[in-house]
């Protein structure tokens, strides 16, 4: 994948990931001998979703909606509670032994803070390599030579191998882990906020770097993101979380320009305009996010919606299509 470019491709119409009715509860636990379980945090709770090959989806929300422990399922760091998740047509639950070390080569990730992402004692080329040594058993004077075109695809010098990563700024640390994670000829790139622990004047380079090494080598990425501009830029489509659910998820274009779901309008009207000059209805929600222990009846976010009806309290809407390639779960838009 590091030897040559190619033209970019749109994504094409075939799944690479897909979760069904997945979910995560985290089981909340009483006494200190005789532990017994007393509620579960449903962190997510029945997310279906499919990524296609080539594709940028954003996943987007506040803090605390679910999104990177969706991420983690993603990346077996956790066990789903519930539901399926399937990668080029495998569950991940059924995989063998010598399939799940595939998985692994094809899924990588990049996090939100390189210096904690990167072991301070290692250096960087040890780090770059590691994943290699690991997956592909190559030789080392190709993993050595593999270490270098890494480091050349995301614009760092490959004569700084032998440096630790405190030696280097911010912004090029997140450039190690980037090139950690393309080292082995990845499939699916999981990004958690890979740039917000960056200065804004970093940002944009390591944005671009993203967007220039998916369209060379074919990548597919899943954003973890709360910045509404980043994502807009970098994704094809949106999916809203809220309270361990998808609310909604479109287009990004027809998401930034006609958002159905009350919560979508209430993120982008409290997200920085991309132009100056740009007005927006300004949106207070009401009260707190509820906790994810003990989530309300019906519409998890009727307690706070400006637009909540008495069927919301009620009955839980369902995520369905509501205009092409738009799914909305709301009430609103029943019948």
């Amino acid at each position: 994948m590091l030897n040559g470019a190619s033209s970019a491709a749109a994504p094409s119409e075939v799944g690479i990931l897909k979760l069904q009715e997945v979910a995560k509860w985290y089981p909340i636990q009483k006494g200190i001998a005789l532990k017994r379980t007393v509620g579960h945090v449903r962190a997510v709770d029945g997310v279906s979703l499919e990524v296609m090959h080539g594709e940028t989806i954003g996943l987007v929300g506040e803090s605390g909606c679910g999104k990177t422990t969706t991420g983690k399922l993603i990346l077996r760091l956790e066990a789903p509670t519930g539901g399926q998740v399937f990668f080029e047509g495998l569950d991940l639950n059924r995989m063998s032994s010598a399939e799940v070390r595939d998985y692994r080569r094809k899924v990588q990730a990049v996090f939100q803070d390189p210096m904690a992402s990167l072991s301070p004692r290692m250096k960087v080329g040890s780090i770059i390599a590691e994943p290699m040594i690991m997956n592909l058993g190559l030789p080392r004077n190709e993993i050595l030579e593999r270490v270098g075109a890494a480091m050349e695809a995301v614009g760092l010098d490959p004569s700084a191998a032998p440096m630790y990563p405190h030696e280097f700024s911010g912004g090029q640390r997140q450039r190690i882990a980037i090139a950690r994670a393309i080292s082995v000829n990845p499939k699916l790139l999981v990004l958690d906020e890979p740039v917000s622990s960056l200065d804004i004047s970093i940002q944009a380079q390591v944005i671009n770097l993203l967007k220039r090494i998916q369209e060379e080598h074919h990548l597919t990425y899943l954003l973890i993101a709360h910045n509404l501009g980043t994502v807009r830029y970098l994704t094809h489509r949106i999916a809203v979380m809220y309270l361990g659910q998808i609310v909604e998820e479109a287009p990004t274009e027809e998401f930034f320009n006609s958002p159905m779901h009350p919560y979508s309008k209430a993120l982008l009207s409290a997200a920085m305009p991309i132009r100056p000059k740009d007005s927006r209805e300004a949106i207070v929600l009401s009260g707190e996010v509820p906790s994810p222990a003990n989530p309300p009846q019906g519409c998890r976010f009727h307690p706070r919606c400006p637009s909540a009806m008495p069927q919301c309290s009620r009955v839980a809407p369902t995520l369905r299509e509501n205009a092409p390639d738009h799914m909305v779960s709301c009430h609103l838009y029943d019948g």
